[in-house]
């Protein structure tokens, strides 16, 4: 069942995938180095973002994950006109890891034309505290601004929702946080 709240701004599916294909995104994975993904900000270094990861685009993967897609975007009433998926991110948390307050959204265009419209997050494991997911829902009254925070997320557990919401991951406490994330592409908005 997809949890909608106030205007329908995520979708969230508990125990989606299974363990099976848990691994074999981890099997994939495996295939591939990790390396540093680091955004630094003002105040200096890993201020936004402390993790590890790697760049995985596999037609298996595309093809499971394609239907939780397009039924969040049905469901959620978005209607966006959704072309392809950009390469998926296996990112790994550590204790302390993290990843600030961000937007999945670009100022600019791919050559293609296209840009981000829906992102999702994949819960691989269960294995760890700290590292929920957060999302904001603005609201011009700063007192009305919700924050929907996804605590105890099952592996196989996705969350899909608009690229352009702020959103970010807590540090991890203790243990290893795995997570697969993606973004599906579209032509701009007119």
């Amino acid at each position: 069942m997809a949890h909608y709240i106030g205007n329908k701004i995520y979708w969230r599916r508990d125990n989606a995938f299974s363990k099976e294909f848990l691994q074999k995104v981890d099997e994939i994975a495996k295939q591939k180095k990790l390396v540093d993904l680091k955004i630094h900000g003002k105040e200096g270094m890993n201020t936004i973002r402390d993790s590890k990861g790697c760049f995985l685009n596999d037609k298996y993967l595309i093809d499971n994950i394609t239907p939780a897609i397009n039924q969040a975007n049905e469901e959620c009433m978005w209607h966006f006109k959704l072309k392809k998926f950009e390469d998926f991110q296996y990112t790994t948390y550590g204790v302390g890891h993290h990843y600030g307050w961000h937007q999945d959204t670009h100022t600019h265009a791919y050559r293609d034309q296209t840009v981000r419209k829906v992102s999702f997050t994949l819960c691989l494991n269960d294995e760890y505290t700290g590292g929920e997911l957060e999302i904001c829902e603005p609201h011009p009254d700063p007192k009305k601004t919700k924050f929907h925070k996804f605590d105890k997320i099952t592996p196989g557990t996705i969350i899909i929702f608009y690229s352009g919401l702020w959103h970010r991951v807590l540090p991890v406490k203790t243990g290893f946080r795995k997570s697969l994330v993606g973004w599906t592409l579209g032509t701009k908005f007119q």
